[in-house]
């Protein structure tokens, strides 16, 4: 839910991530966006930051910071409030080093992804958005310890997705 005024807005919102069947609980989200011209916004808030560089037509570039990552989307208007999105999606989450006495430990899952998306009013303040896709998955586990031999674990998935989203402006 955003309550706008001007060029800046608060957003108060869940969000929920999964991947790879590493997924963490219902995340609150809290936030101030801010538009100080119209090639460039930025979003404060808990748990992440948010850049993005360019229109709202045309190609954006978005940086998160946290959970980590980059995505470069383009944006068509093609008839009124209608918005056609082609992007691809760079993310690195759950590093985790764990170094102990007796073993060190590294974990790391990077995901990338393709999608082509549909925006569009559905009723008066409310955007839907659909997305079609494909993401790639990589993790990497790494383990060695001073009682038993180095362990390294390489994996790879790949999958097709859907995302739905609702945005309510007030």
């Amino acid at each position: 839910v955003r309550k706008s005024s001007s060029k800046s807005s608060w957003i108060l919102g869940a969000f929920y991530n999964n991947n790879l069947n590493v997924g963490v609980p219902l995340l609150p989200i809290l936030a101030y966006t801010s538009s100080p011209s119209p090639w460039l916004r930025y979003t404060v808030g808990l748990p992440f930051f948010n850049a993005i560089i360019g229109a709202r037509d045309g190609l954006s570039l978005f940086t998160l910071l946290t959970p980590g990552g980059a995505r470069a989307v383009f944006n068509y208007r093609i008839v009124g409030p209608f918005l056609v999105q082609f992007g691809y999606l760079w993310q690195a989450e759950g590093f985790q080093h764990i170094n102990r006495q007796v073993r060190e430990e590294q974990f790391f899952i990077e995901r990338q992804s393709l999608f082509v998306g549909l925006q569009a009013p559905l009723l008066k303040g409310v955007l839907g958005r659909l997305q079609f896709g494909h993401r790639y998955n990589t993790s990497y586990f790494q383990a060695e310890g001073v009682f038993d031999e180095a362990e390294q674990v390489y994996d790879i998935e790949d999958s097709n997705f859907i995302n739905f989203s609702l945005l309510f402006r007030i």
